[in-house]
């Protein structure tokens, strides 16, 4: 996580090929976290394509942040163009709310 300006944005990047990430509209690449309350919430890739090893980067709203930091995350979706993968053992499922104020 990293703030440019007044905007945070959020990288995740995933060892594992899934296709590329794109951003092209209507068919961008995601991750989506999924909280221990069922919220859903999702994040589109904004950067340039990249394939091979998974990797986006995302604008982190006021809302997304409200969000994730009102429940631990129970898994998470990435999805590429080819592929998506779930995780679903999370070791440091309070990450974000640990976190997010320290965004700088």
């Amino acid at each position: 996580m990293r703030k440019i300006g007044n905007l945070k944005y959020l990288w995740i990047h995933l060892a594992r090929d899934l296709g590329c990430a794109v951003s092209f509209k209507g068919r961008e690449s995601n991750v989506k976290i999924k909280l221990k309350n069922g919220n859903i919430v999702s994040f589109n890739h904004h950067g340039k394509t990249g394939c091979s090893d998974f990797s986006i980067v995302s604008r982190l709203t006021y809302n997304a942040i409200s969000r994730l930091k009102k429940s631990p995350v129970k898994a998470i979706r990435f999805m590429g163009t080819d592929h998506f993968h779930d995780v679903k053992n999370i070791k440091w499922g309070s990450f974000f709310i640990d976190k997010l104020d320290n965004i700088k």
